[in-house]
């Protein structure tokens, strides 16, 4: 191996490609009803809803990190009896390095209150966004 590069998988093609699209439908759910408060509100709803329906698999890419070395579920889950390789990065390194080419490096959330945090802030900082603009 000389390339250097690491290679992402395709969102459609990931072990369990059934993430993205709950993702997606949690993002949805969370949002359906949310401004039907008045018009203004009510705009801004129509646009999020439009642009999650406009949320599309085919140009995603993703690629795994753990926060812990040498994890043995990680072992027995992703490497064949084995035949693994364990790289370490460093994490500002890799910020860093996805920041300069318009990468995102998001942290994996599995917890329901936390997901519904993060979507819900987000939510509230494309409102601000979007009365900015209108």
């Amino acid at each position: 191996m000389d390339s250097y590069s690491i290679w992402a998988t395709h969102a459609s093609y990931l072990n369990d490609a059934s993430e993205f699209y709950h993702g997606l439908s949690f993002a949805k759910q969370i949002t359906n009803g949310i401004f039907e408060e008045d018009d203004y509100r009510a705009a801004f709803g129509w646009a999020v809803r439009h642009a999650l329906e406009a949320v599309s698999v085919n140009d995603l890419y993703v690629v795994s990190f753990s926060e812990k070395p040498d994890l043995l579920s990680q072992w027995r889950g992703y490497c064949p009896q084995g035949a693994g390789l364990c790289l370490g990065f460093g994490a500002d390194q890799l910020r860093s390095f996805c920041l300069e080419r318009g990468y995102r490096l998001e942290k994996c959330i599995y917890e329901h209150q936390e997901q519904i945090q993060q979507v819900e802030a987000l939510v509230k900082q494309c409102f601000i966004n979007f009365q900015s603009h209108h």
